[in-house]
């Protein structure tokens, strides 16, 4: 579980970032670790950590934001 409490410190510190803009901080511009971070967002989100806003599509990204205090 350490990649979701990675996620969630970061957005302890700058709450309404993308996938793609966590995965930068995380880990740099690799690629792969995306997909990662995108699907333990949603496991997140499926646990009631995150919220999920925006339409997902360009000018709408996804953004995440922390629910409770996490």
């Amino acid at each position: 579980m350490a990649i979701a409490d990675d996620i969630i410190n970061e957005l302890r510190k700058r709450p309404g970032l993308t996938a793609t803009e966590i995965a930068v901080n995380l880990f740099g511009l690799r690629y792969p670790y995306y997909e990662h971070v995108y699907r333990e967002c949603r496991r997140l989100i499926k646990a009631g950590h995150l919220e999920r806003r925006g339409k997902g599509g360009r000018l709408d990204p996804f953004t995440y934001h922390l629910l409770r205090a996490s």
